[in-house]
């Protein structure tokens, strides 16, 4: 790739596949998170940055190996790590492997919306109804004013009636 200016740390390399991230260029993106990680291999933002990039063009096993790479880097950004991990299972149809994922997070915080929410929707698209009521069931005790959660879940109450 010919860069129009010479970047020289792994910041500047960061930035400029930020920038091409945002204007949807994602092979370009790539390859400048891939320069920011040769500079520093343990710059785990361009591990992150370059596994949102792969999840953009649905290269999702090169996904998972940037996050799993950044989970090892910093552990402390477990949580994080693990809904994009499940996030990339949901997207890829591997409905367990998501489940188990977000299951992962709500084990350290149970009130998790997003996983929760999350879950329902693997466990509904796993057809798993039951358990998808009882994350919604969950969700609407914590956030009532959600309507989307009453109706996903009233949805999901009228299939189970219909077998």
């Amino acid at each position: 790739m010919r860069w129009l200016f010479k970047p020289k740390t792994a910041q500047a390399f960061i930035q400029t596949g930020e920038k091409h991230a945002l204007k949807r260029r994602y092979k370009k993106a790539i390859q400048a998170f891939t320069r920011a990680i040769e500079l520093e291999p343990q710059n785990a933002p361009a591990y992150r940055e370059r596994a949102d990039a792969y999840i953009a063009i649905k290269a999702y096993d090169a996904a998972l190996q940037d996050l799993n790479i950044a989970l090892k880097l910093t552990p402390d950004a477990f949580l994080d790590i693990y809904f994009d991990r499940a996030e990339i299972y949901l997207y890829a149809e591997q409905y367990s492997a998501a489940i188990k994922e977000y299951t992962r997070i709500l084990e350290h915080d149970p009130r998790h919306e997003d996983a929760l929410s999350g879950r329902a929707i693997a466990y509904t698209e796993a057809g798993n109804f039951k358990r998808a009521i009882a994350d919604y069931t969950t969700l609407i005790q914590y956030y009532p004013d959600v309507t989307d959660y009453h109706h996903a879940r009233d949805e999901l109450r009228d299939k189970g009636d219909a077998r």
